[in-house]
């Protein structure tokens, strides 16, 4: 393996630092003394600090952007674009100083909507942007500017992990992650074709459906994926992969109801033709949710 040259060793021990007490905690001197130069030769790479911070941003978006990219793209597009909301999520929770730097605090050399955007100046928009493109033109999704609706997503994504990261949920992180999807999930039906909201609809009557819990019960059921479950609380990846499971089920074809996808309605399993789900006897009410609903994974 080739040696790395010292821009790379300052970038490397700048970004430890960045990463691990956050931007106020990269100064020169500091750099130095981890690389092993004198402070005055960092500005021969580096022109100043605010340089050298913005290089580090810089860098983490396009590992982030580059990830994305070579992803293996997901066949409904609409489960791609919740991925790429999740993804924020994920850079947002493990990487929180790099995250605070970039969006938490002004700067003079931010990116500004509309023209920055529009220039493509944003590798991880551009990504949510070229999503919604394809879902207008296949129409999926309505008629619309697509870098409107990217930065009504970014608000949505953003604004909530603001006040999670403020302190202004109770929850855990896993059921802030179930909450922060499910967001999305109607979020999503909101800019969906009118034909494929009707379409997601499931054809059950309201009165055949178990009420809706009241209060706080609500978020419990958003958060958690349990729906008339008893005993103690299930393992936190189990209940994410369930969320999960429900969530991305509600994003292609509408939340339409506040209970989970049973086999027969489930697109994740494959839709059984029209004729099969006729003949099937029907169930009683009490039958069709008197046990827990069954997941894949």
């Amino acid at each position: 393996m080739a040696a790395r040259s010292t821009r790379q060793k300052i970038l490397g021990a700048a970004r430890k630092l960045f990463e691990r007490e956050g931007a106020g905690a990269v100064s020169m001197r500091r750099v130095a003394e981890a690389v092993g130069i004198t402070p005055m030769a960092i500005y021969r790479h580096f022109s100043n600090r605010e340089a050298l911070l913005k290089r580090i941003s810089d860098d983490a978006f396009t590992e982030v952007a580059q990830e994305v990219a070579c992803a293996r793209p997901h066949p409904d597009l609409m489960h791609g674009l919740l991925h790429s909301m999740e993804n924020y999520l994920d850079y947002a929770l493990q990487h929180r100083h790099l995250f605070d730097y970039s969006f938490s605090f002004a700067r003079e050399d931010a990116r500004r909507f509309p023209e920055d955007f529009r220039a493509r100046l944003s590798p991880t928009l551009n990504v949510v942007a070229d999503l919604l493109t394809e879902g207008i033109r296949r129409r999926l999704l309505r008629e619309g500017d697509p870098w409107d609706f990217a930065m009504t997503l970014w608000a949505q994504a953003h604004g909530l992990i603001a006040l999670y990261r403020a302190g202004r949920f109770s929850y855990d992180e896993v059921q802030f992650r179930a909450f922060y999807l499910q967001s999305f999930a109607v979020l999503f039906d909101g800019i969906k074709t009118t034909d494929i909201r009707l379409a997601a609809v499931s054809p059950q009557r309201d009165s055949d459906l178990p009420s809706r819990p009241a209060g706080g019960a609500a978020v419990a059921v958003a958060a958690t994926g349990d729906i008339g479950r008893s005993g103690p609380d299930r393992a936190p990846k189990l209940r994410a992969r369930r969320q999960r499971h429900k969530t991305l089920c509600c994003v292609s074809h509408g939340p339409g109801r506040d209970t989970p996808h049973g086999r027969a309605n489930c697109a994740c399993r494959g839709r059984r033709d029209a004729s099969a789900r006729r003949a099937k006897p029907s169930r009683t009410p009490a039958a069709r949710f008197s046990s827990a609903p069954t997941w894949d994974t």
